[in-house]
């Protein structure tokens, strides 16, 4: 990851040339694709978008990480053919589960597509155990595994933040 001076001074350099090739090449190897707003405000207080931002790191996990999984699972058991039984464990774990977990449990996995962050965070720390201990759905051990490590982070970082 480039600092932010020297993606300023590639910004400043980039600047003083030529529109044309060689300004083309820098940008491909600076990797400027444009002049952010943000460079004004690294030019009037030194702001510094890798250390002056706030991410909300929440629904990064659930978002990125915990969907493209789900998503992947599902793909995967649709192309088996058992989408009944995944569906199936959703409505028993959401059956067997206490009020206290949230009020936005995951819908059918039809309506997959829009799920919210907390839907998927749900799916992830209390379906998807249910999931890869009573479905033999054929997972190879790599999507199981990473199912198992997912359902870990999730509850240790959801628990105690």
């Amino acid at each position: 990851m480039q600092c932010v001076e020297d993606m300023a001074f590639a910004l400043k350099y980039w600047q003083e040339l030529p529109i044309g090739r060689e300004r083309d090449e820098v940008d491909y190897e600076a990797g400027i694709s444009c002049q952010s707003c943000l460079w004004r405000l690294y030019n009037l207080y030194g702001f510094d978008i890798s250390h002056d931002l706030t991410y909300d790191v929440m629904h990064i996990l659930t978002l990125c990480v915990f969907k493209k999984y789900v998503h992947v699972l599902v793909k995967y058991v649709v192309g088996n053919g058992r989408i009944k039984d995944l569906d199936g464990a959703l409505q028993i774990v959401k059956k067997l589960s206490l009020d206290t977990l949230g009020a936005r449990w995951p819908r059918s996995i039809e309506s997959l597509g829009f799920y919210k962050a907390k839907e998927y965070q749900i799916f992830v720390m209390w379906c998807l155990p249910h999931v890869l201990d009573h479905l033999d759905l054929g997972l190879d051990s790599i999507l199981g595994g990473i199912g198992v490590v997912l359902t870990k982070v999730g509850r240790l970082f959801y628990t105690h933040s």
